[in-house]
């Protein structure tokens, strides 16, 4: 196995775990007792290729098309694509005790984009720590306003699912054709999610800049090239973005018009 791997290289590995996933993800959405109604080859493909590449793009609704079965399923998919297939297998690996070995530590290393092994195994238990605490976190600030809405277990499974799908920037949520804009003047809603979705996407190489620099009692200026540029970047797009939109839409009667800046 280990020679196999080494001929065909990390690379195409990663593409063929890739697309192993999506074939089982979609086989898992196609049976019956994840789905409330038949569902389409083609969207249940579709559906998991959305999730696992978290893209949050459906042909369905995901609310009233899966069944808890299959939210878990669809979830399961999303937090996979979020983190990364080959993260989790190491996860696993060195939560068992077992050592990875140098073809499972070369594809790790290309999935992560990372120059080197050194610090690997260590990145890699922080990826776990930063995500699942991140993402607890979310849950309990959307538990605030789920529970009362939606009983306790529905309101607890709401929080973790959007929780994980936001921090994932996957863009799936369960409330049906409405969405989320039931909860567009709801503060805590609004900006656990956006913080999630922003966290999310700066990458765990940069979260692990950060928190070091702010460990060690580092400077701005000793971050990394890299994370100067992703939180350089994030900033102007999300300042001028804001912006950009507020200008378009604040005259508009189907969007902005009526929606008061202090609300």
């Amino acid at each position: 196995m280990i020679k196999i791997k080494r001929e065909i290289g990390p690379t195409k590995i990663l593409l063929i775990y890739l697309m192993l996933v999506l074939l089982i993800g979609s086989l898992l959405l196609k049976l019956p007792i994840c789905n409330k109604q038949p569902i389409k080859n083609i969207d249940s493909f579709f559906v998991a290729t959305s999730a696992t590449c978290v893209t949050g793009l459906t042909t369905i609704v995901p609310a009233e098309q899966f069944t808890v079965i299959g939210q878990i399923v669809l979830l399961t998919l999303i937090q996979i694509g979020g983190i990364g297939f080959m993260t989790l297998i190491s996860i696993v690996l060195i939560i068992i005790g077992k050592k990875l070995n140098l073809s499972d530590k070369l594809i790790i290393k290309e999935s992560l984009n990372q120059d080197s092994f050194k610090g690997l195994a260590t990145l890699i238990k922080k990826i776990c720590i930063y995500t699942f605490i991140l993402e607890i976190v979310g849950a309990c600030l959307l538990s605030i306003r789920f529970i009362p809405n939606f009983g306790l277990g529905k309101g607890i499974w709401f929080s973790i699912f959007h929780s994980i799908s936001a921090f994932c920037n996957a863009g799936f949520d369960l409330f049906g054709s409405t969405s989320i804009s039931q909860y567009s003047e709801d503060w805590i809603v609004c900006l656990t999610i956006m913080s999630l979705i922003i966290i999310g996407g700066l990458g765990f190489t940069v979260w692990d800049d950060v928190i070091e620099n702010i460990k060690n009692k580092k400077r701005i200026h000793q971050l990394t090239l890299h994370t100067k540029l992703v939180l350089f970047i994030t900033s102007i797009l999300l300042i001028s973005g804001t912006i950009f939109i507020f200008i378009l839409e604040c005259n508009n009667v189907q969007t902005l018009r009526n929606d008061s800046i202090r609300s």
